[in-house]
């Protein structure tokens, strides 16, 4: 969900978008090999193992016209060396330029690089700084999850042994609780069973045989059930919400709540990634100060469109109180005001 967000860079001041600025077309195609929505994906994903790194290859740092590409670090191949050694505050622009003189070591293809902090910038999945020497790592929140992910693993495991297991069935005698063997067939029965099974390669016999399956009774054992409950447990780890889960496992939510859930979902935990994401890269080419701001937004997702049609519902409800409010005497800006239009009339 993450990479749909539509990247765009707006006026600070009018809240215009700008079509033409150069972030544009330098995200459009991040690198020789990735897409937009690659990238964004691929972020997303780094960033889910506890943090991603960008690195900005350009001919001159925080210059967006000078870019060249840039590259979602694998976090395997990183090596932070002493980045994260600090035993004092930043006080000044100097001390930050000898923390910039620090670097990384970046393997490719077992080919070490190193690169500045210069050229880097920091994406974190919980915090950074938890720990005294992690100033540029974050924790996980895989960590915390290992053992629902694990319960689902051995759940999954569990049940392909009993479906590999379930053609399989072990024959006894009729041994009763007495060590008796039971009676056996009829006579004429086990010509009928033949005939009727002939087609079966199936055979009967007139002992009398107990046969059990070697799988277990799987709805009792409920897999699926435990699946689902560990599942839930993951998601709502990562703002997901309950109604899209059960939507796209069971189909025991309705469409309408699903669609709730999914505006729940972007409003409350991907809008939040979106703005982490694009708040970095506004700092790194000091965007701020150049009076537009970087934004990723969702708003034309066909989900979100329910927002503008309930906005235009209550906007409807607005105008009509208002109105019936004027036909009782009141003003056309007391009338505006009482029903909550902020309208500016002229105070007719």
């Amino acid at each position: 969900m993450f990479s749909r967000g539509r990247v765009c860079v707006e006026d600070i001041k009018t809240g215009e978008e700008i079509p033409d600025d150069p972030f544009l077309k330098a995200i459009s195609r991040p690198n020789f090999s990735q897409s937009q929505q690659d990238f964004l994906y691929s972020h997303e994903f780094f960033k889910g193992t506890g943090n991603n790194i960008t690195r900005v290859i350009a001919s001159k740092p925080n210059d967006i016209d000078k870019v060249y590409s840039f590259e979602n670090l694998i976090p395997s191949q990183i090596d932070y060396n002493k980045i994260n050694e600090f035993d004092d505050f930043i006080f000044a622009k100097s001390d930050l330029r000898d923390v910039n003189k620090r670097h990384i070591v970046y393997k490719m293809n077992d080919k070490p690089h190193d690169v500045p902090l210069s050229e880097l910038m920091f994406f974190y999945d919980v915090t950074n700084g938890l720990q005294p020497k992690n100033r540029f790592r974050s924790p996980s929140r895989i960590d915390m999850l290992r053992e629902p992910l694990q319960n689902i693993r051995e759940a999954q495991k569990a049940k392909n042994i009993n479906l590999r297991l379930s053609a399989k069935h072990i024959i006894s005698s009729g041994v009763t609780s007495a060590g008796e063997m039971t009676d056996g067939l009829q006579p004429g029965e086990k010509e009928d069973i033949e005939r009727r099974f002939m087609d079966k390669d199936i055979h009967a016999s007139e002992s009398n045989l107990s046969v059990n399956s070697l799988a277990n009774n799987m709805s009792k054992l409920m897999f699926d059930e435990s699946c689902a409950s560990d599942l839930t447990k993951i998601a709502t780890a990562y703002g997901i919400n309950r109604d899209v889960l059960s939507w796209h496992l069971n189909g025991s939510s309705t469409y309408d709540n699903k669609n709730m859930g999914l505006l729940d979902w972007i409003q409350n935990s991907i809008e939040f990634e979106g703005e982490d994401w694009a708040g970095t890269f506004n700092n790194y080419f000091n965007y701020i100060d150049q009076g537009k701001k970087i934004k990723l937004k969702y708003d034309h997702l066909p989900v979100m469109q329910i927002i503008k049609e309930q906005q235009s519902e209550s906007l409807k409800k607005k105008a009509e109180t208002a109105k019936l409010l004027m036909d009782l005497g009141m003003t056309g800006k007391e009338a505006m005001t009482m029903a909550g239009l902020n309208i500016d009339i002229n105070g007719k």
